[in-house]
């Protein structure tokens, strides 16, 4: 308290009989003397600055910004935008640069000593169609991607279902980095289907869903009709981000099953989840939506109005 400081200053905090070094990065107004008053803002870094200096040099950064902007490309072609603006703080500022974008963010947070939100809209033909969270900046200028939140991307109505299609991530959650080792080639069409190898499963996906998707103009994919010799989760993984939707028989709850679940829902694709009328259901997933049956028929019956109603979206 009552110490003055300017950029560049160090200082020590005794913690549990312990020195803490702190150095200056930034001061407002800037290249000024601050007096630390009973008011005076105070923001922490959450690195040193050798460390974050570090992180910045990393070419694994670039590979990041470039499978984001791949990322983004791909999701504007898919709804059919052709323009992309960068809204800086809840969109009090706009570029239609992303480097720019950070730039400005950067700015920002120097003068308020606080992380700034960079988002994403889509526009199309001058309409805006759609917003989601893309970035955040601190005051060093580090990127941190908050991409892409599927249940905060708004796409508008006039949109049809194939447009709010998702395109793959390039995800590899097993070896944890950001780009599938696989060959990726998105299929909306295509469904995987998630279910164990049961003999009573086996005549649910043989006599009601399968011929159920063939008539809606769809492609299931079950993994024990695609043989390879590649490790089941890695083949699983990679087709679920070449897939448009995920359906699940969750009847039993079955480990595996919800594990793919779980997946399909980190990777931002449409679930379809389909169970008995007698099956139970743990209390924190019942707020989920089923397509219930009590025959093959209902089942049958319930699915085509499912996918009917999605070609009628828009």
């Amino acid at each position: 308290m009552e110490r003055t400081f300017i950029e560049g200053d160090r200082t020590v905090v005794m913690m549990l009989g312990h020195p803490v070094y702190y150095e200056v990065f930034r001061t407002l107004p800037k290249d000024t003397f601050v007096r630390v008053v009973s008011d005076t803002k105070l923001a922490l870094l959450q690195a040193p600055l050798n460390s974050v200096a570090m992180k910045r040099a990393d070419p694994a950064e670039q590979m990041k910004y470039m499978l984001r902007i791949d990322w983004l490309n791909n999701l504007s072609r898919k709804i059919r935008a052709d323009k992309v603006i960068y809204l800086i703080a809840d969109g009090n500022l706009e570029c239609e640069n992303e480097k720019e974008a950070v730039d400005k963010a950067v700015g920002m947070a120097n003068m308020t000593l606080e992380i700034v939100d960079v988002s994403v809209a889509l526009e199309s033909k001058g309409d805006r169609i759609g917003t989601l969270p893309w970035l955040r900046v601190d005051i060093l200028g580090n990127v941190m991607a908050i991409y892409p939140d599927t249940e905060l991307l708004q796409i508008a109505p006039s949109a049809t279902d194939e447009d709010r299609i998702v395109p793959p991530m390039k995800r590899c959650f097993k070896i944890g980095v950001d780009q599938c080792p696989k060959s990726v080639s998105f299929s909306p069409k295509s469904v995987v289907i998630a279910m164990p190898f049961r003999g009573e499963f086996q005549d649910v996906y043989k006599y009601a869903i399968r011929p159920t998707l063939e008539d809606q103009g769809f492609n299931a994919w079950k993994a024990d009709e695609n043989i390879s010799n590649i490790d089941i989760m890695c083949k699983i993984c990679q087709a679920v981000q070449e897939s448009g939707y995920i359906l699940a028989n969750i009847t039993d709850w079955n480990p595996n099953v919800v594990f793919e679940i779980g997946l399909a829902y980190g990777l931002g694709k449409n679930v379809i989840l389909v169970k008995h009328r007698k099956a139970e259901v743990p209390v924190d997933l019942k707020g989920l939506e089923y397509i219930e049956y009590d025959t093959l028929d209902d089942l049958k019956k319930n699915l085509t109005l499912f996918f009917k109603g999605l070609s009628m979206v828009g």
